[in-house]
């Protein structure tokens, strides 16, 4: 890893190159954080699934159609898998903000990594020419380093980042450690890749993919320290029923957050607070809860909260309220 140092810069599409996500240029600051020289190798990936025992979901042999060493990039990972990968070796992914911001290599305004001009001599990207003789992913740290000596930064394989991808948040951004949008079906994948055009290695440029997706261009590089360390995180959370209850009514309750953290819910002026259980993966929690006799509540909230491996506590209130009504009002007819 490289310390990449604390600073502000101006994160966004300084030439009115790209998509309208890329805007406005705003202005970033960042505390000091660590960065992965290089990107996740099949090599490194491999022996975390061997040594961890974790359940990769993928294809080995689709990996090595593409990425064929263990020197070249892991890829068709999911976002899932780049952070189990990351906390297993006590790091985590870059923020969005983190990651532009390293990509500059110390750069202001560029265009990419290295300047405003490209060609296959700076980068791994669609067709072969100059040092780029590959087809498909390069060994990682096949072309010269940025200003920070980080590898790879535009091409090879697309970055997962640890945001979710908001179109509109460059305009609502925090200008301190910015954490990504709060809400989001999808997470952001940076850095272009070695099947698509100079257009997507743009340091500014956006993409953005559901978490539980993998493909060929998808890998991923890890960060320690910064700003970042105290996210905890609760991605999804159901409940059974329509929020009207009678005594004897079960509610069933599912969450997606972190892997491996403890959960609970609370029924405010019900319950205190109970635990939910591991459900089929390490990020699925589930519990039920049947009401009593003598419980009586108006739409009152169902709380969750969720403390992570390092102690961060995340909480979510869900949007549907909780009202426990005795079974003879609920038939009563005037």
């Amino acid at each position: 890893m490289v310390l990449i140092p604390a600073g502000t810069f101006e994160m966004g599409d300084h030439f009115g190159d790209g998509e309208g996500d890329e805007q406005p240029v705003h202005r970033v600051e960042l505390d000091a954080f660590y960065m992965d020289v290089c990107e996740v190798t099949v090599g490194q990936f491999r022996e975390f699934v061997n040594q961890s025992g974790y359940k990769y979901g993928g294809n080995w042999a689709n990996v090595a159609k593409y990425s064929p060493g263990n020197d070249y990039p892991m890829i068709y990972v999911t976002w899932s898998d780049a952070t189990a990968y990351a906390k297993w070796v006590g790091k985590r992914l870059p923020t969005e903000a983190e990651w532009e911001y390293a990509a500059r290599g110390g750069l202001a305004g560029k265009r990419y990594p290295w300047g405003d001009e490209i060609s296959h001599d700076d980068a791994n990207y669609s067709g072969t020419g100059g040092k780029d003789k590959w087809v498909y992913t390069a060994p990682v740290g096949s072309f010269a380093a940025n200003g920070y000596g980080l590898y790879d930064m535009a091409g090879n394989v697309y970055e997962w980042c640890l945001d979710r991808f908001g179109s509109d948040y460059y305009s609502k951004s925090p200008t301190k450690n910015p954490p990504g949008a709060d809400i989001g079906l999808t997470r952001v994948l940076r850095g272009g890749n070695w099947a698509y055009d100079s257009f997507t290695l743009r340091v500014a440029n956006r993409n953005n993919a559901p978490p539980n997706n993998w493909s060929y261009p998808y890998g991923f590089r890890c960060v320690s320290g910064g700003g970042s360390d105290t996210i905890a995180e609760i991605e999804r959370l159901s409940v059974s029923g329509s929020g009207k209850y009678k005594v004897g009514d079960k509610i069933s309750i599912k969450v997606i957050g972190e892997e491996n953290a403890f959960v609970t819910f609370q029924i405010a002026g019900i319950t205190g607070k109970e635990p939910l259980l591991q459900g089929m993966s390490a990020n699925e929690y589930r519990a039920s809860y049947t009401f009593r006799s003598g419980e009586r509540a108006l739409n009152t909230k169902l709380i969750i909260e969720l403390t992570d491996q390092h102690g961060n506590v995340a909480t979510k209130v869900a949007k549907k309220t909780v009202s426990i009504v005795e079974e003879l009002q609920l038939n009563r007819s005037r």
